[in-house]
């Protein structure tokens, strides 16, 4: 779930450095959109709450057909669908933060792709985990709007924060 959720972050800041003004313009808009909807705060919202914003900026943003490779799952997770599955419980967790740098992108015709590191942070239990991860998120466009189709996170690294009390 928290490595979705940072390569989802990936695609709101890397959309914005897309080429061409319009098009830039409105997967800007589309991806503040998509931001708000990965932040999770319990004193603001429930998580079930959460999880529907989540998944109507899901349908928005991403393709059905969307894949996740992530090495911790074994195999690509396909589908939007299954997508939301992986955002699990949150019933220990009080609050999700998620930050994003050194993005870059390529364009394409009709395809684009995100590479950025995800740093973010889930406060569970008095404790907080923190994780830095790489991502590539590829875009689509269809139908005259930007989609993700496949989301890749690199394995963790040793550099890699442990989790705190």
């Amino acid at each position: 779930m928290l490595i979705a959720l940072g390569a989802m972050l990936a695609l709101c800041v890397g959309a914005i450095m897309l080429m061409g003004a319009s098009e830039t313009s409105r997967l800007a808009a589309r991806s503040e959109r998509l931001a708000r909807a990965a932040r999770f705060d319990r004193t603001r919202e429930t998580p079930r709450e959460w999880h529907e914003r989540l998944a109507r900026e899901l349908d928005e943003l991403v393709s059905d057909d969307v894949a996740l490779e992530l090495p911790e799952l074994g195999d690509t997770v396909q589908g939007k669908s299954t997508l939301l599955e992986l955002g699990g419980d949150l019933v220990d967790v009080s609050r999700i933060e998620l930050e994003l740098s050194g993005a870059s992108a390529e364009i394409s015709g009709d395809t684009a792709t995100v590479r950025a590191r995800a740093d973010w942070l889930v406060a569970s239990r008095g404790a907080e985990h923190r994780e830095q991860r790489r991502v590539t998120l590829r875009w689509a466009k269809r139908a005259q709007r930007w989609r993700v189709t496949d989301i890749e996170v690199a394995p963790r690294g040793h550099e890699e924060p442990e989790a705190r009390p």
